[in-house]
């Protein structure tokens, strides 16, 4: 939507947006686009016809996410003093709901709380992440996982070529993972996919706060914002997914 774009400072038009897409496609079988639910401006008729575009477009994946105003962003700036404004007469998760559902009967399953995609097109790169796989990133700012340490390079082009030039490793941060954020990462990642996370696996980590930690999951259960398959992986329902963060918050605190 034109009138989202510029409210939102992007440069680019709806019709640039469609173009480049069309163009991809004449290269690419595999392509996605990310959309964001709660721009200022936008309503639910906005969203309903950018959601109809959107799968009318030769694309094999959708990430929809919800706003996130980010400190010192234009954006930030403009609610502050009151020239923007969010939405605020909307309610934004049943706008999710209906989004979710609109994609499945448009051939996109959802697979993670953000993601949706056509059979066969899931996204390997995000699904890693959201395992916890190991992975190596290369280059400035590139970030790196061995199942425990996490490592990001200087994210200063000049810093970064100083440092590779001495013959040094350009890694700028180190952290190896304490077991209270193991599990917050395992819960929270594994929460994020429709899949859900397994209890089996989860116990061997919990120790002595196994009891604690079912209970909440019972009491979630309850809420109806958890369920459990009968293999034993936990995941959240359609209405406990827009509150993914206060449920890890309450399983993990």
């Amino acid at each position: 939507d034109d009138a989202i774009l510029r409210r939102a400072n992007r440069r680019h038009s709806a019709d640039d947006a469609v173009e480049a897409v069309e163009l991809a496609a004449g290269e690419f079988e595999n392509l996605s686009i990310d959309l964001i639910i709660g721009l200022p401006g936008c309503d639910e008729k906005i969203l309903r016809n950018t959601i109809e575009k959107a799968v009318s477009l030769p694309i094999t994946h959708i990430s929809v996410y919800f706003l996130m105003v980010h400190s010192k962003t234009p954006l930030f700036y403009k609610l502050q003093d009151g020239t923007e404004a969010l939405p605020s007469k909307i309610d934004w998760n049943t706008v999710y709901y209906d989004v979710v559902e609109f994609l499945r009967q448009h051939g996109f399953a959802q697979y993670e709380i953000s993601n949706f995609a056509r059979p066969t097109f899931e996204s390997v790169h995000n699904k890693a992440y959201w395992s916890r796989e190991a992975y190596k990133g290369f280059g400035v700012g590139a970030a790196s996982f061995d199942g425990n340490t996490r490592t990001v390079n200087n994210k200063n082009i000049t810093g970064y070529i100083d440092v590779v030039r001495r013959g040094e490793l350009p890694v700028d941060f180190c952290e190896a993972l304490t077991f209270e954020q193991e599990k917050l990462e395992r819960v929270m990642l594994g929460l994020r996919q429709t899949r859900g996370m397994s209890l089996v696996d989860l116990m061997a980590l919990l120790g002595d706060s196994k009891t604690a930690f079912i209970a909440r999951i019972d009491q979630l259960k309850e809420r109806g914002v958890l369920r459990e398959d009968e293999c034993g992986r936990v995941s959240l329902t359609l209405e406990g997914m827009p509150l993914e963060n206060e449920v890890v918050a309450f399983l993990c605190g």
